[in-house]
C-alpha cells in the first residue's frame, strides 16, 4: 500500500532526524531510490511537500500504475 507522507512521518518511520528527512525529500532519493513527491498548500498557506511512500516495502513507492492523487 502507498501513502502520501511529509518530512516528520518519514522521519519517524526511517528512525532518522527531521532534517534528515527534508534533505532526503528535497533531493528525491533515498538509498539510490527516486521518490515521487508533490507539493500542496498547507492550511498556513505554506506550500509542504509529500513523498509517496511504499508501506509495505519501507521504500519510495514505484509507481506502476497511475495513483489517484486526492
Amino acid at each position: 500500500m502507498s501513502e502520501w507522507l511529509n518530512s516528520k512521518e518519514l522521519a519517524q518511520i526511517l528512525a532518522v532526524t527531521d532534517r534528515t528527512a527534508q534533505r532526503m525529500v528535497r533531493i528525491s532519493h533515498y538509498k539510490g531510490l527516486a521518490m515521487k513527491t508533490r507539493q500542496i498548500k498547507s492550511k498556513k498557506g505554506k506550500p509542504a511537500i509529500l513523498v509517496l511512500w511504499d508501506t509495505e516495502t519501507n521504500q519510495p513507492a514505484q509507481i506502476t500504475r497511475p495513483v489517484r492523487l486526492a
